[in-house]
């Protein structure tokens, strides 16, 4: 029998290469650029958060610059986008009356951690008792509308997020598909006795069919529609109990 498949270093080498290639390609479909605010959480409620945000160092918290997250109460992870490009100033909102509840891990675009290490770097309002255990903020609280504000300024820029189920889903669709198309090649080559330029040929043909991908956005609100645009579905949602999976 023969083995139409190239040599082991060589072909190792073009199918990682080709799997780079269509990664990058459908980047719009595992990942984007944009600014992130998570942290962990445990409440004995569910939790309305809501993160305040401003792009000028004498900009002042509004409505309109915020974005809001209900979470069920127990330990969550809660990551929150941000519409921006760039955050100078943040405000944590803990929701109404919270009662006891515990904040750690706090990171802004992924590698701003904020550490519970220092009570004056940070500005609590409607705090009843706050400690700190194990960098973690560990509180009770009883008023309407309790806040955390990190008082000084960040300047940092958007950075890119990542869908790593996606990722790791699409990253070996596409090396078991460049491997099956890489072992076609071979046999193309050996049986058919074709000539390098139409092995090419074909290459490019089954690379373009990607292209289309680069086309995909990730904006949140398209211009020329004048209207904001639907929200791309996560597998947690359609798997995971969430809301897309209880319409149906």
């Amino acid at each position: 029998m023969k083995n139409y498949f190239p040599r082991p270093t060589w072909s190792i080498t073009i199918i990682c290469l080709f799997t780079i290639l269509l990664m990058w390609l459908s980047f719009g479909l595992w990942g984007k650029k944009g600014m992130t605010v998570s942290f962990d959480a445990e409440a004995v409620k569910d939790l309305q958060y809501q993160v305040f945000y401003t792009t000028e160092e004498k900009g002042k918290f509004n409505e309109k610059q915020s974005v809001r997250k209900i979470v069920k109460k127990g330990k969550s992870k809660i990551e929150i986008v941000l519409p921006i490009d760039e955050i100078v100033k943040f405000r944590l909102d803990l929701g109404i009356s919270p009662e006891k509840i515990v904040i750690s891990n706090l990171i802004l675009n992924g590698k701003e951690k904020v550490e519970f290490k220092d009570f004056n770097k940070f500005h609590f309002r409607n705090f009843d008792k706050k400690e700190l255990s194990e960098n973690k903020l560990v509180a009770n609280i009883s008023h309407r509308d309790p806040c955390i504000i990190y008082k000084e300024n960040l300047f940092l820029k958007k950075g890119t997020i990542i869908d790593w189920h996606l990722f790791i889903i699409l990253a070996t669709f596409y090396f078991f598909i460049t491997y099956k198309v890489v072992k076609y090649l071979a046999r193309f080559k050996v049986e058919k006795n074709y000539s390098r330029i139409d092995i090419v040929f074909l290459s490019m043909f089954f690379t373009l069919l990607f292209v289309p991908m680069l086309k995909i956005s990730d904006a949140e609100k398209s211009v020329q529609e004048n209207r904001m645009l639907a929200k791309k579905p996560q597998l947690k949602d359609v798997y995971g109990g969430g809301q897309l999976w209880s319409e149906f």
